[in-house]
């Protein structure tokens, strides 16, 4: 084969010297034929080899339809349930015994290839530019420990690209309040709002109409124009951040609820169970619902007790027996039937024990004095101490 500048001396010998085919011949010492070819050719693109797929591991030939399609299967499975290469052999040999006559390394060759091409990531990537003050949101799971119980909880990540700096909030649940909690708190930390927030899982904050399609929740839109940012540090960043407002943000949603006989209701399907007191027994009840606490209030809308909220959804129940000493000491014979005679101490117990029913009534009302100063735990262990001075009338000198 010529070399272009062969073939190009060819041709000037031809066009601009006026040498004839058989003297060009001669003097490259190529034969007539090849010199004709050059000097007549028309078309100089350059041909672009085809490669040959070459066909691989033809011995499977027989068999892979079968591979493929259980290959094909795995892609919907899980990772650890999907086909190894022996399982695989194990399969063909099962299913056509003698005829099967390829070897492990064979099938195991031919899986690795295959997999490689149905796993490959072929998608494009390009480069970002990142704006200053434009934070992205996202929930993730997280598994942590809070007091001895570990919990299967999430972790809000608020990230800002261009700084490559982020802030993180632990919840036990991925709700609209632990959202709106996490960025408040997230907010007032770094003293600002990010004027543009993308969320990588909206599911949150987006609720969807019957039509199909997708609408921001009237709650989140209250969110977002009380803060001001858009929803699509740290120095630069912190510049182009947002002014707080003035007005601090209450993150919590109300819902009325119906309490049972013993003052109790249900969130959540009625798989987690909140106390509240004894005088709003079958009643209807406002509860405050923020991302850690459960709040029922009453009728002026103030505080009746303060629950941890439940997650997880499992049976659970959280009881405040504080609101209930008051009804006890009118009803001190009910006393070994509620749970807060499991929650006192030993030398407690047989004090109570040992007391009429009038003077078990006073004692109970007794701590429930101490409670309202302080704690139930606090004001139990104050009247332990008492007795083991001595103190036998609790009504009086406490």
């Amino acid at each position: 084969m010529l070399t272009m500048t062969q073939i190009d001396d060819i041709r000037k010998a031809f066009f601009m010297k006026g040498q004839n085919i058989s003297e060009i011949a001669r003097e490259f010492q190529k034969d007539r034929k090849t010199i004709r070819k050059y000097i007549y050719q028309e078309d100089w693109n350059t041909r672009v080899k085809v490669e040959e797929v070459k066909h691989t591991f033809p011995k499977l030939d027989p068999f892979k339809a079968d591979i493929d399609q259980w290959l094909e299967e795995d892609k919907k499975a899980r990772k650890k349930q999907r086909h190894t290469a022996k399982r695989i052999y194990d399969r063909l040999c099962e299913k056509y015994q003698d005829k099967f006559n390829c070897s492990y390394r064979t099938v195991a060759g031919y899986v690795a290839m295959r997999k490689k091409e149905l796993y490959q990531d072929n998608s494009c990537r390009f480069p970002l530019e990142h704006i200053p003050g434009e934070a992205q949101v996202d929930f993730c799971e997280a598994d942590f420990y809070e007091n001895g119980t570990l919990y299967r909880g999430f972790y809000l990540n608020l990230s800002f690209p261009f700084s490559n700096v982020g802030y993180t909030q632990l919840f036990k649940g991925e709700n609209q309040e632990c959202l709106f909690q996490g960025l408040k708190d997230i907010f007032e930390h770094i003293g600002g709002v990010p004027r543009k927030l993308w969320f990588d899982n909206a599911s949150t904050i987006v609720k969807f109409l019957k039509n199909g399609e997708r609408k921001l929740t009237d709650a989140f839109l209250r969110f977002k124009q009380h803060y001001g940012f858009e929803a699509e540090l740290f120095n630069e960043d912190r510049k182009a951040l947002l002014d707080l407002p003035t007005v601090p943000y209450e993150v919590a949603g109300y819902i009325t609820v119906k309490t049972n006989a013993y003052a109790k209701f249900s969130l959540n399907g009625g798989k987690h169970l909140y106390s509240t007191a004894p005088k709003y027994a079958n009643s209807r009840v406002l509860v405050k619902i923020t991302a850690h606490e459960v709040i029922p209030l009453d009728e002026s809308h103030r505080e009746i007790v303060r629950h941890q909220r439940l997650y997880e959804d499992n049976k659970q129940e959280s009881m405040d027996w504080l609101p209930y000493l008051t009804q006890l000491s009118r009803c001190p014979g009910a006393l070994k039937y509620s749970g807060i005679y499991s929650m006192l101490p030993d030398p407690l117990r047989e004090y109570l024990d040992g007391l009429s029913k009038s003077e078990r009534g006073k004692a109970l009302k007794a701590i429930a004095l101490l409670c309202a100063k302080s704690s139930f735990e606090q004001a139990v262990n104050a009247v332990a101490e008492a007795l083991l001075y001595g103190v036998q009338d609790l009504d009086s000198g406490l």
